[in-house]
This record gives structure tokens, sequence and C-alpha cells, in this order.
């Protein structure tokens, strides 16, 4: 892929004013099937959301549960929420005109824009939120010692398994014939197969690893990984459409997100919580209640603090050209980007997180985090 020497200069080109709309995000970072019908997004005063995780999970806490009751409805957002399948369904939601923009890996952001020019890049997430781990017992020291072994992934053709392919090829393996990739599942799934020894290793983001930590004896350990420090693994993957005709709402929409990070930074477990409360058939029941608010709370705990940690960024979403031009490079060398993107002057757009961010009220915010009850 040869970027315009353009590019660096008009990357992020300022919005003009146009009509209010909404915008709607689809929280994945994983890259499964799925397929859109051509119908619209939404009318002028709704915002859909797109999740891609299938079902409700903590995980998405941060974006999903805590934004929905505390500050969506403070932005003035009329939301639907809905769930799909993997980032590849929702990209296709995006590019039917059913979604405005989704949360997904950096892999499928570029590679659809590859396919239309009609994809845009609003923010990004600050940390990498990929990683290949072990058991904590593991004899396994660093990627090169797994030549030969069965790594483990939730899917095949996820961006968890794109990712943990790089992780491999960058770690000086060839992906394709010194280890073998096997497809087992997530949470419980992917416990009883490390349990077990089908697979000695386990690629995907920090969401899924954390959870399945917690029901090892010993835990997972992070192998020493080349792109521990890649930033913008996490895109807001936004249509065209969306920021030709409502740029006001995407902002909007992204400072309600951005605050519902750092409400769930400040107090962790009140978000779980309230994720609890809004979808009760995931609450634990009373006698288990407590330890399983522990339990979670340390199983999201580096997903959250690597991704979401809105306090230790300033310009939370937004990264620098150079970290931009650092991004495409490694998805270009690591096999992750074929072909060329269709339009790279205007690919990424990430003004929008630098003003949304802005208009966070920090104090505010956390104020309401430690303070906070159910009852509120």
């Amino acid at each position: 892929m040869t970027m315009p020497k353009s590019f660096r200069s008009l990357r992020r080109l300022h919005r003009p004013v146009v009509v209010l709309g909404a915008v709607a995000l689809a929280m994945t970072a994983a890259a499964c099937g799925g397929e859109a019908a051509d119908t619209s997004a939404s009318s002028s005063d709704e915002l859909t959301v797109v999740i891609g995780t299938g079902v409700p999970t903590v995980s998405a806490a941060p974006y999903i549960a805590v934004p929905q009751r505390l500050f969506w409805e403070e932005q003035g957002l009329d939301v639907k929420v809905e769930y799909v399948q993997g980032g590849v369904a929702s990209n296709q939601l995006i590019l039917a005109g059913r979604a405005d923009i989704g949360l997904n890996g950096m892999s499928g952001s570029l590679a659809a824009a590859t396919k239309s020019e009609d994809v845009r890049v609003a923010g990004v997430t600050p940390g990498n939120l990929y990683n290949i781990t072990v058991p904590g017992d593991s004899s396994y020291q660093s990627i090169k010692d797994l030549k030969g072994a069965k790594i483990g992934v939730p899917e095949i053709g996820t961006a968890d398994y794109l990712y943990a392919r790089a992780i491999v090829r960058a770690s000086g393996l060839d992906p394709d014939t010194d280890v073998t990739w096997v497809p087992v599942g997530a949470a419980d799934q992917g416990a009883s197969a490390l349990k077990s020894l089908d697979v000695v290793a386990y690629g995907a983001h920090d969401g899924t690893t954390g959870l399945i930590g917690t029901k090892l004896d010993d835990g997972l350990r992070i192998l020493p990984s080349p792109i521990a420090d890649l930033p913008g693994t996490g895109t807001w993957t936004v249509s065209k459409k969306a920021l030709e005709d409502k740029p006001d709402l995407v902002e909007k929409f992204l400072t309600a997100q951005f605050s519902g990070a750092l409400f769930t930074e400040t107090n962790p477990k009140a978000a779980i919580e309230i994720f609890w409360d809004a979808n009760p058939d995931q609450k634990p029941a009373d006698d288990v209640y407590d330890s399983t608010l522990e339990t979670t709370a340390q199983a999201v705990d580096r997903f959250w603090t690597t991704g979401f940690a809105v306090s230790r960024y300033p310009e939370y979403g937004y990264i620098s050209d150079e970290e931009v031009d650092e991004l495409i490079k490694f998805h270009e060398d690591a096999g992750l980007v074929e072909g060329n993107i269709l339009d790279p002057e205007n690919l990424f757009q990430l003004e929008y997180a630098r003003e949304a961010i802005a208009r966070v009220d920090r104090p505010a915010v956390e104020k309401l985090a430690h303070d906070f009850t159910l009852d509120d």
C-alpha cells in the first residue's frame, strides 16, 4: 500500500459544519463473518449502536452499559443497541448504511478501507489490546519457544487470530508452518482447552484472556511481544456519510463513550454492577455476588486499564501522524493489510476524538464514579 505525499497533511482535515444526526458503535475486536442488508442506519435523531460481540459482555461495559445509564441522555443521544457476530459483520453494516461507526481491530478497519472509499477512522484506543498468553505455570517464556506448538484462538479469521499471527511473525516464526492454530472458543471453552493441553498458549485481546485467566489456578501470563507498545489496535470506524451528515453527534457520542471509560477506570466495580443491573440474566446469585464481583474486576483489569485508561492520556482517542504511519507500516509488514487503501488522504479523521475528549468534564465524571451507587 503506497500513500501519497499529501497523506500526512490531509489525514486530519477538519470537518465541515453540516446537519446533526446519529452515529453507531460496534464494539468488537473480532473479525468474524456476517452479512448486512442495505437499509438505513437510523433516523436523524436516533443512534444505532451495533455491537460485534454477539451478546452483551461485561468487558464492553465502559462503552455500552455505563454510558447508556449515565451519559447518552446527557449528550442528547437517542440510542438503539443491536448485536452482530464479529467485526466483518459490523463493518458490512457500516458500509451498507445500517450503522455509522464501529469499534473494531485496526486490521479490520484498514482491510475495509482497501475495499471501500466510505471508511473513516474517528478515534483509536491508546494501547495494544492483543497478546499471546500461557498459563502462569507454563515453561514457555517467549514466542519463539512456541515453535511446533498449538496456539488457541477464539475463532479463525477474527482480529484475535490475525493479531496473534502478526505477533508470531514479528517474533521471527512463520505463522503458517511453525505453529498450529486451533479455534477453541472463549471463556470456559478457552480455559478448558488450556487445562486439557489441547493448546499450550492462547491468543486474543485482553478482555478475553482476562476472563480465561480467572478460570485457571495460576492465571494467564503474557509472553513478551514485539507489538506490546503498539498504539491504536482498536479503532472507531465511521462511515463517510456519518461524518458528512452527522458530525456534531459523532463528537457527542465519542464524548459519552470517553466519559464512560473514565467512569469505569475510576470505579471498575461500579461499572460491573451497572452492567449486571442492565443484564440481570448475567448477574450472579446473592450468595456469590461479592466474590464474583472481585473475580470479574480482576478479569477485566488489564483490558480496561490498557484500552480505556483515559486518565493517562490527555488526548485519549487521538494519536500522532507518526504513530498512524507506524501502525500502517506494522500492518503492512505483518501481512494484515493486502491491497491499497482507496482514500488514504481522508481515512484518519482523529480530530473527532481530540475534540470529544476535550469536552469530557473529568473532575465531574470522577466524582460521579467515586460517589456512585446503584440507587442513583
